[in-house]
């Protein structure tokens, strides 16, 4: 396993899928592309802005699209035939995730954590809060999210959401980035910078990359 990220305000999103990186920010406006190693990028998803929420399957991929009117888009891996499939009246996902059955979002206009089917029928709020979740990351058993309204930190539940409970706290600030395999929880934390690793329940954190600024973007190579 590989671990991706971003330091201070670069890529605004990235995702991983067994073959490809994806990602994009101010200097790669739209979708991009490339090999694992970075090599051969290419624009798959064309747009005037970047995709501030990026997340990739076997199956489709999925993104935010300030160019068409916001929400949440889902296109084959390659970025063909996009569709939207979620609208928050002309805003952004602010984070995406999906496990086999659903996917999991927030967005201005949908704050908190939501959830849908994976072709953004039947939504529902899961998570309520006065403001989005800025990042988060389904696995099989359970969600973590940030919630600034609750004190920052990172929140973990059960997959539907209920007795979210504080496992890790940043001293009111929140995490930019999420991600966990079966043994870790990868994180950024806003109040010390870098990229963190802890166990699955928050206990024994460690830095394992040492900056100034938080990871702001974060995925796992399979």
């Amino acid at each position: 396993m590989q671990i991706v990220w971003t330091g201070g305000q670069n890529a605004d999103s990235i995702s991983a899928s067994e073959t490809y990186l994806y990602y994009g920010g101010y200097g790669a406006l739209g979708v991009w592309r490339a090999n694992l190693d970075g090599t051969n990028p290419e624009q798959i998803v064309p747009a005037t802005f970047p995709s501030l929420s990026i997340h990739v399957t076997a199956t489709s991929l999925y993104f935010s699209d300030p160019t068409r009117g916001g929400g949440i888009f889902r296109s084959s891996p390659d970025g063909e035939n996009p569709v939207q499939i979620l609208s928050f009246a002309g805003q952004n996902a602010a984070a995406i995730t999906t496990d086999d059955a659903r996917l999991y979002y927030s967005a201005p206009g949908a704050e908190g954590v939501w959830r849908a089917n994976l072709d953004g029928t039947n939504a529902e709020q899961i998570v309520t809060s006065i403001y989005p979740a800025w990042a988060m990351h389904a696995t099989a058993t359970d969600l973590y999210f940030t919630d600034p309204g609750k004190g920052g930190g990172i929140f973990r539940s059960g997959k539907d959401g209920k007795d979210p409970v504080q496992i890790l706290s940043f001293n009111g600030q929140n995490a930019a980035a999420i991600a966990a395999d079966e043994t870790y929880l990868y994180y950024s934390d806003g109040a010390e910078g870098g990229l963190w690793r802890a166990g699955l329940d928050g206990t024994s954190p460690q830095q394992i990359v040492s900056s100034t600024s938080p990871a702001w973007s974060l995925c796992l190579g399979r």
